[in-house]
């Protein structure tokens, strides 16, 4: 793999500013209070610097959405990479998750603030995202069920109750306005789903 070139760099980093400010203005104005204008001054940058990196304001919350769950994934493979037992691996997934969670807050109250009011393709773009990361989690269950620590579940379900249930206690955290640490709820959630999955002892 090359090396990026220095106008590459510049590019990369002069886009990173761009996500940067949008996800600030939508949390301050929503997404669609924001305009364009509003996110190029908070970039410091011209409007027509921002459209010849971004065409649109959807394109740049799809873009946020890409980088923020990338951004996940990659954190959630890093913690469990050197794990080989399926139980170790899904408590680490699960402490990677509300660590990355709590480091970047403000990434998820954006999404949460007015999801359900986006226009059908931003709201595909948010579905999109989740989709892929709920089959990173269910390729995670199905080994578990392959190596006979995980009872025979249908994976897929259990990969959506996972997600759902890692985010209703990020929301809960949300909720009562962050005083406590996330992270700190990562094994006793933990203990709930391996409730549900564990193959019963013999």
């Amino acid at each position: 793999m090359s090396e990026l070139s220095i106008k590459e760099k510049r590019e990369r980093k002069r886009n990173g500013e761009i996500l940067d400010a949008a996800q600030e203005v939508f949390m301050k104005k929503g997404f669609h209070g924001a305009t364009v204008n509003e996110i190029a001054e908070r970039a410091l940058i011209s409007k027509f610097t921002l459209y010849k990196c971004f065409d649109s304001k959807d394109a740049i919350l799809n873009a946020i959405l890409s980088r923020g769950y990338a951004i996940l994934t990659k954190s959630v493979e890093k913690r469990i990479k050197d794990v080989e037992e399926p139980k170790k691996r899904l408590a680490a997934l699960i402490r990677a998750e509300f660590e990355f969670f709590e480091n970047r807050k403000s990434f998820f109250q954006m999404l949460l603030m007015e999801k359900l009011d986006f226009e059908s393709e931003v709201k595909n773009s948010i579905l999109s995202a989740y989709q892929e990361h709920i089959v990173f989690m269910e390729k995670e269950i199905r080994n578990g069920v392959k190596k006979g620590e995980f009872r025979l579940v249908n994976t897929e379900d259990a990969a959506y109750m996972l997600f759902a249930t890692l985010r209703a206690f990020a929301l809960r955290w949300l909720f009562q306005d962050s005083k406590d640490s996330l992270i700190e709820k990562a094994d006793s959630v933990y203990d709930l789903i391996i409730r549900c999955l564990e193959c019963e002892k013999k």
